[in-house]
């Protein structure tokens, strides 16, 4: 059997529970509330939480982040989930994209996005499948072929994924996909 210490946050991470669980009692959203983050997607209350600091703790100030530690950034992340609170629309955002901008991004994509992602009016989605491949990411046969795309701004890098079919179970929303996915890829960056 495992067996692990016990773990005591800092006493500056602790004392935000009590401003946290007063920020969600005064906004509070109307409806059902849900622990699921998945669900629960309403762009206000991310807005919301992006102008009091609770989006992009972990960001420098110079991109519009709080600066702050990850063990706060853990117990608001902690306190909205167990209140149920609707933290969807920036979930991803919050999570991947920003930390992966700070680590890979060009000046110019944190300059671009990190000011909107920590404002909470900046989302990202992912994308991780395709027919029979389900979430297993290695069984994946797309590829992607590269091109040139000229734009009205600038000159981007087009790639293209050929037609995919999903299968007549997928869902009414997502029956078939026939036309080729795109992302354009701007080179300026």
């Amino acid at each position: 059997m495992l067996n692990f210490d016990p773990v005591t946050l800092p006493d500056s991470s602790e004392q935000l529970r009590p401003v946290i669980r007063a920020f969600i009692a005064d906004n509070l959203p109307a409806g059902r509330r849900n622990s699921d983050f998945t669900s629960g997607y309403d762009a206000s209350f991310s807005a919301a939480l992006g102008e009091a600091g609770w989006i992009g703790m972990t960001v420098p100030k110079q991109y519009g982040g709080s600066e702050r530690g990850y063990f706060d950034r853990y117990v608001v992340t902690e306190e909205l989930l167990a209140a149920g609170m609707p933290v969807a629309a920036h979930w991803i955002t919050d999570r991947q994209t920003g930390p992966l901008l700070m680590s890979h991004g060009t000046e110019a994509q944190r300059e671009r996005f990190l000011p909107g992602i920590c404002a909470g009016t900046v989302f990202f989605s992912i994308g991780m499948s395709e027919p029979n491949a389900g979430s297993d990411l290695a069984a994946i046969k797309t590829k992607a072929e590269a091109g040139r795309l000229a734009s009205q701004r600038h000159q981007d890098l087009d790639y293209r994924c050929p037609s995919q079919s999903l299968p007549d179970d997928a869902g009414a929303n997502c029956a078939s996909v026939q036309q080729s996915t795109r992302w354009y890829v701007p080179i300026d960056y």
